[in-house]
């Protein structure tokens, strides 16, 4: 019945040159821009919850070029919260089973690199030499080693996390906003002294799963995802640090052009000594 009215209404849907062109839709809205973000190289450090929901989205958003790092095994636990993994792939690296899903999605338009290994055993440059660095692991050692690290380089990076009905998001350039260390580092000068010296990364924590729910993390990795790609696009209020929390509704937001989140002048780990106002950043998309 419906086919019958829909061809007496003329509502029969036509294929057009433009269903073939995967991106149209967002090439309408960006248009030439979206080369900017198709040269952009990321790196992602963790491809849990955090780390394949990012990598979908940025796909998603244009993005081309990715590097996946980490040694971790798909778990039954990981499936409910990462659309990568199925019941099929318990048991295979993580970065593998993303690296497959999005070649599956997105054919030869992606290059992907990808370690099935933890951060002491790539080369250093796969942390310091891509444009943009996505942290998404559960242990404070790594995410303060890969932290320094990437401040030293001088390139940014994106910290994520969650727990529970909250998530937080964090943009870091080196010099000019405040990094993960600033807020949260070991008050033993030792241990600092161990991340910052040490080639590897020192051992981590047992990793103990966080209580969480899956909406929590798509809010978290929606705004995280538009938020690098105006960062690299240089259009629009660009969000520096944000967190929520669902069940209240409370927001903490800080802007890249207002309010953002300093560098605290007693990080060992990002404080150069020279602090850049960020407000007054180029808009180049690249800051």
């Amino acid at each position: 019945m419906f086919e019958a009215l829909s061809g007496k209404l003329g509502m029969e849907r036509k294929q057009v040159i433009e269903d073939e062109d995967q991106f149209y839709n967002l090439r309408l809205l960006l248009g030439d821009k979206l080369r900017r973000i198709e040269e952009v190289e990321l790196v992602f450090v963790g491809t849990g919850t955090i780390g394949s929901g990012m990598a979908i989205a940025l796909a998603g958003n244009g993005f081309r070029k990715f590097t996946f790092i980490d040694g971790d095994k798909v778990s039954m636990r990981n499936i409910p919260l990462c659309d990568a993994f199925s019941l099929l792939d318990v048991g295979k690296y993580k970065v593998m089973v993303l690296k497959n899903y999005l070649e599956r999605k997105y054919g030869k338009r992606v290059q992907i690199k990808a370690y099935p290994t933890y951060v002491d055993d790539i080369p250093l440059e796969e942390l310091t030499s891509h444009d943009m660095l996505i942290l998404g692991v559960d242990n404070e050692r790594t995410k303060l080693f890969v932290t320094y690290h990437r401040m030293r380089s001088n390139k940014p990076m994106a910290v994520l996390g969650f727990w529970g009905w909250e998530a937080s998001f964090m943009l870091s350039i080196p010099g000019k906003t405040a990094c993960y260390a600033c807020l949260f580092r070991p008050n033993s000068k030792n241990e600092v002294k161990k991340i910052r010296k040490a080639r590897k990364c020192p051992k981590p924590e047992p990793n103990i799963p966080g209580a969480v729910i899956h909406g929590t993390v798509r809010r978290i990795v929606g705004l995280a995802a538009n938020e690098i790609a105006k960062y690299f696009l240089g259009e629009g209020r660009i969000v520096q640090y944000y967190h929520f929390n669902a069940l209240s509704e409370e927001e903490d937001v800080h802007f890249l052009d207002s309010n953002y989140l300093r560098p605290d002048e007693k990080c060992p780990f990002c404080w150069q000594g020279d602090e850049i106002d960020a407000k007054e950043l180029k808009r180049t998309g690249i800051g």
